[in-house]
Formats: structure tokens, sequence, C-alpha cells
């Protein structure tokens, strides 16, 4: 929306759901971390659990293990070789306190944090050779 259109932004308001926007920042913080974009094989999928929750891993029963009444959040990162024959995956969870602006200032860390991870596994490697390739 327009910068300082107050006016869409009330009508806009009723629409936006504060626990959407945290898994959000989060995916977005590591894609552009890593300067992911529509070409680049970078995947990011967050979700929020409850406490007693983080303790299994729900990708075993098909279930998204998303709980928005939960303040854990778990940030799953992916980056590939664009023919498939490396996948360097990382994760991470952060268990969010504060007011609203807190934990979307932690789910943002939490992105840079795991696309660090991605780093240091060796994903720059892979993304320089897919934007730079020679």
């Amino acid at each position: 929306m327009r910068e300082g259109d107050d006016e869409v932004l009330k009508l806009l308001a009723p629409l936006n759901d504060d626990k959407a926007r945290i898994r959000l920042i989060a995916e977005r913080a590591l894609n552009r971390h890593l300067e992911g974009g529509c070409q680049v094989p970078i995947a990011a999928y967050a979700v929020l659990q409850m406490a007693d929750e983080t303790s299994s891993n729900n990708d075993d029963n098909g279930d998204n293990g998303n709980n928005d009444n939960g303040n854990v959040l778990w940030l799953r990162g992916r980056v590939g070789q664009a023919d498939g024959s490396e996948l360097l995956k990382a994760e991470k969870r952060v268990t969010l306190i504060g007011t609203q602006a807190e934990q979307e200032v932690q789910a943002n860390q939490l992105g840079i944090d795991v696309a660090n991870i991605l780093l240091a596994d060796g994903a720059g490697d892979i993304l320089s050779a897919i934007y730079h390739p020679e």
C-alpha cells in the first residue's frame, strides 16, 4: 500500500494476521540474507509451535507443524543445486518473547541465523555458481 495512506491502512488492518506476519518475516529474512530471487533454489518454511511440540519432527507424519497458539518459531531453510545434485538443509527454533514488534525483530534475526548456517555449510558456493555462471 502507499506509505502514509491512513484510510487504506484502516481498511486493510482487519486482514493483517500477526502470527502469519511473524512467520513471513523469518522466511523473507532468510531469503533476503541469501540474496534470493525467482531463479534461485532457496526455500524457507516457518511454523509456530507450542514448547512441548518442539521435540518431535512433524514432517514425518505429513503435518506442517503449525500452531498459531505457540510461541516457538521454527524456521527450516534449504539451498540446492539447480540440477538437484545437492541440497543443504538448516533449521533453528527460537522462543518468542515480548511485544509483536519485539517478536518481529526476533523472527528477522532467526531468518538471518538460518541463512548464516546455510552459508557456513556451503550455500555461498552454490548461489555464486548460479548468480555468476562461468
